[in-house]
């Protein structure tokens, strides 16, 4: 997802906090609640932020390789990408319609299914 300053101990902090429970929870945190996590001043609050703000502009590609989808590298990001118009197609996507893609293989297609399957509750 490509968030300067969200590394594994904030993400463990929001979780423990019970600030965020899926991805999209990210989008709504807020300055006053951020400033309560240990470690987290002001300015590192405000770097985060700024940091999530941008990263919505971030494109599908970008995303799809950002989750760390199993057999999902840069390459295949970019061609499903190309294919699905945005993140909730390809969430929806059967295997029979990812592997219609070119050169995705039943590898590939699998883990996302799969993926999506699992963590749909993190996907907004």
């Amino acid at each position: 997802m490509n968030i300067d300053g969200l590394g594994e101990r904030v993400i463990t902090q929001l979780f423990k906090e019970q600030l965020v429970s899926r991805v999209s929870d990210l989008y709504r945190l807020t300055k006053e609640e951020l400033i309560q996590l240990e470690r987290m001043g002001e300015k590192s609050v405000d770097n985060l932020l700024r940091s999530i703000e941008q990263s919505k502009e971030n494109s599908l590609e970008r995303l799809l390789f950002g989750l760390g989808i199993r057999f999902i590298g840069s390459k295949a990001a970019k061609t499903l990408a190309m294919h699905f118009e945005n993140i909730d197609q390809l969430k929806q996507a059967t295997k029979e319609q990812l592997l219609e893609v070119d050169e995705i293989g039943e590898k590939m297609a699998d883990a996302v299914v799969t993926y999506f399957e699992k963590k749909k509750y993190l996907i907004c």
